[in-house]
């Protein structure tokens, strides 16, 4: 089949994946690991689902740098890479999932500006925060309103954009209060559902959300958790999902891939559809809304004159069948094809 012959296929602007993590053993040492090496992996998690462009909320930043800048450089067909490494935790606050990995914490203002300032000079896009980080089974750490406040006045003074972990509903408050621009995540940690005020207040604070909705059923089914628990809480993740995006809020497709063991992102669009979040919105979240937040003036995110050429070609109808987004059968970025279906690595 040729590239540009494939009846019955759909084609779409190319996708952004809002949150991925470059933290996979494979990635490891990105400045000398071998070409062929990096492009098989990059095409194993991202490029054969249509993503070239991808925000990276937790890596080695200078390793994920180097790994930028050889997709950069043409060295590798890959995805545009925006990065913040590793995420700031508050103090005492690093996640229990990952340790004995421990986070930068942020233990005053003044230090605050200091680690974003910093951040930002060795090449990151954007910083990441945990509003509100989960210890301990049960345990909720949250951060300081005075840093975190700190924390997006510096990136926005550099005409940055700050993305928050809220993990609770008390967590995407402070994260909305200080002025964050993304949340990574719902928050069915909460226990309760996003009602018409809340969802109003986001809004009006234009914050982003990327729901990733796979996650909570990976971690639970590994958890080995009632498959009712299981339901009960991804139902409280979709209804929150759904009350922002029918209420206009700018929703943003993310998988959490890279910590999510599961590259294949079928599941997502399953369980935004499941969600009432119908065609036109899943399809936004994946190209014109990412694009018009997070592309920094590049003319992407629609198929239009002038415009990248991003370009996805899917086998089948995605209006009919959300998971028909997953059968990738040609990516072009920027003109070029950096993923054919069969092709070698």
């Amino acid at each position: 089949m040729s590239p540009l012959t494939c009846p019955g296929c759909s084609v779409l602007a190319g996708f952004w994946n809002a949150h991925v993590h470059f933290t996979e053993p494979v990635w490891l040492g990105a400045a000398t690991a071998p070409a062929p090496k990096l492009r098989g992996a990059l095409t194993e998690m991202l490029l054969q689902y249509g993503f070239v462009h991808v925000l990276d909320t937790g890596s080695d930043l200078d390793n994920t740098v180097v790994l930028r800048s050889r997709i950069a450089k043409g060295e590798l067909p890959g995805p545009d890479i925006l990065t913040a490494g590793f995420p700031f935790a508050p103090p005492g606050g690093t996640p229990f999932y990952i340790k004995p990995l421990k986070l930068p914490e942020l233990v005053s203002p003044a230090a605050a500006r200091d680690s974003v300032l910093r951040r930002l000079a060795r090449g990151a896009d954007f910083i990441k925060v945990f509003a509100a980080s989960p210890v301990s089974i049960g345990r909720v750490v949250e951060m300081p309103p005075a840093i975190l406040q700190t924390v997006t006045a510096a990136a926005h003074a550099k005409g940055r954009w700050v993305a928050a972990h809220p993990t609770t509903n008390a967590g995407a408050d402070l994260a909305i209060a200080a002025g964050v621009d993304l949340l990574l995540h719902t928050t069915p940690d909460g226990g309760k559902p996003w009602d018409v005020a809340f969802v109003k207040r986001m809004i009006a604070a234009r914050v982003a959300v990327a729901p990733t909705l796979m996650l909570w059923r990976w971690e639970l089914e590994r958890a080995h958790r009632p498959a009712a628990v299981v339901d009960g809480f991804l139902a409280i993740a979709r209804q929150q999902a759904a009350a922002f995006s029918r209420a206009g809020g700018d929703l943003v497709f993310g998988t959490d891939v890279g910590y999510v063991a599961v590259h294949d992102p079928s599941d997502e669009y399953r369980l935004l559809t499941d969600a009432g979040i119908g065609f036109d919105a899943v399809l936004a979240s994946l190209t014109t809304i990412p694009a018009r937040r997070f592309s920094g003036g590049r003319s992407t995110g629609r198929l239009e004159p002038g415009a990248d050429a991003d370009i996805v070609l899917v086998a089948g109808r995605p209006d009919r069948d959300p998971t028909a987004f997953t059968r990738v059968e040609t990516v072009w970025k920027r003109g070029l094809i950096v993923y054919h279906r069969g092709a070698p690595n």
